[in-house]
């Protein structure tokens, strides 16, 4: 995987969990977004998030939810132009300012 979760907090409001962190790119960007690594023990959830959001500065982030809670993406586009970014290694720029992560998890389903 190219990506790290490091999360900074998590709650519950009762009936989901919310999670917040950063996404830490640790390999090669892949075409049509990395796989976001979310079975972490501080997700006391076994489904899928149904909100998830990323943050950052000098690109355009996009979270593609998935079926299962492994097989979310993150996509990568420039800012500027828009085009995704190209597949190989992450740039500089977003290796010293990770995006911000934030996701709703349904609880204990």
């Amino acid at each position: 995987m190219s990506l790290t979760v490091n999360i900074t907090d998590h709650w519950s409001d009762g009936k989901r969990i919310h999670v917040t962190g950063t996404l830490v790119p640790t390999g090669v960007y892949a075409t049509g977004g990395d796989v976001i690594p979310l079975n972490l023990s501080a997700i006391k959830s076994a489904s899928p998030p149904v909100f998830a959001s990323a943050q950052g500065f000098g690109y355009d982030y996009s979270i593609v939810l998935g079926t299962t809670l492994r097989n979310s993406k993150l996509r990568v586009t420039v800012t500027n132009t828009g085009v995704e970014l190209a597949a190989g290694a992450y740039p500089a720029a977003m290796l010293a300012n990770p995006p911000l992560f934030y996701g709703i998890f349904p609880k204990f389903i």
